[in-house]
């Protein structure tokens, strides 16, 4: 697995969020685009973390969920789909996590420590890539089960937007969006969206990377890495290209070698500590202008992760 994304992670569990990472060739997002749309390069602070990528922070932080809320909100989750399942006499097996997530921007812009770099190139080193299923993830549900768990027909998901909602299982009938639909309405959260992030703090953490990648000091320090990748013998135009490049297993001279300069040159242009400057720029003119919604949306997740505790003090 590539360093491509952002993640949460913790001792190897990487739940279902990205930040801002993942976005990195996403456009702004479709719609109201001026919410999202800063019009003119925003004044930047550059200021190199002390712990390197993995000690950095981003405004738009401030508004996710918490490690604590996220974990609680899965897991309850899953205690309320089992819950649902029951009354349809199907077993989903719950297997809570125990380990709260940790929000990490270790390999936000790539390979970043020369060691990891020599040994690793562009891989994921072991321990930070994301882990295997849980078991009760593992743990087969039949076809005609996950008629009840999904609300589609045997699990066979179709459009979003039109869920079936004549579905019968043993005489009852099984809930729009099966006992996955019911439990995150019953947690308050809305169809398909992510437990850990709203869709405005999606938003700003697209668009502020997308716009961040665009703006002139960013490409020209990206110029400047490209000009020092080449005086040690290396072709890329952007940090993106040895990254996203298909490189031959397992890891090899090429490939660390690629690694360790665009370490190095990162480091000599100060790549990572311009790039977040101005990403972050971005993200404080996107708060401000989304300051209301940011607001209530934060004020529904705290609510939403209250109604998870609860839902794991009855128990399963």
């Amino acid at each position: 697995m590539l360093l491509r994304a952002a993640r949460f992670v913790a001792a190897g569990i990487v739940l279902t969020i990205c930040a801002s990472a993942c976005g990195s060739h996403a456009a702004p997002p479709a719609g109201d685009r001026s919410r999202f749309t800063v019009d003119s390069p925003p004044p930047a602070t550059f200021t190199p973390s002390t712990d390197g990528p993995a000690g950095l922070t981003f405004p738009v932080d401030a508004y996710r969920a918490t490690a604590s809320q996220s974990l609680a909100i899965e897991n309850a989750t899953q205690i309320l789909i089992a819950r649902c399942a029951k009354q349809f006499a199907v077993t989903v097996p719950v297997q809570l996590r125990a380990i709260e997530p940790v929000l990490s921007y270790r390999h936000l812009y790539g390979v970043t420590d020369p060691a990891e770099a020599q040994r690793w190139g562009y891989q994921v080193p072991p321990g930070q890539a994301p882990a295997a299923p849980a078991a009760a993830e593992a743990e087969p549900v039949s076809r005609d089960d996950m008629t009840v768990v999904s609300g589609w027909p045997q699990g066979r998901i179709g459009d979003p937007a039109h869920p079936p909602a004549d579905l019968v299982r043993n005489g009852r009938k099984v809930p729009v969006g099966g006992c996955r639909g019911e439990a995150t309405r019953t947690l308050g959260l809305r169809a398909n969206e992510n437990p850990q992030e709203s869709p405005t703090v999606r938003g700003i953490a697209d668009s502020a990377s997308h716009q961040a990648q665009a703006d002139s000091r960013v490409t020209g320090a990206y110029q400047a890495w490209s000009q020092c990748m080449k005086d040690r013998g290396f072709n890329y135009q952007s940090p993106w290209e040895p990254i996203d490049k298909v490189w031959p297993k397992p890891t090899a001279g090429e490939e660390t070698n690629t690694a360790v300069a665009d370490v190095a040159c990162k480091k000599k242009v100060d790549l990572i500590s311009i790039w977040h400057g101005v990403e972050v720029a971005y993200e404080k003119v996107l708060i401000q202008r989304n300051l209301t919604t940011l607001t209530e949306e934060k004020k529904r997740f705290d609510v939403i992760a209250e109604k998870a505790a609860k839902v794991l003090a009855e128990g399963a």
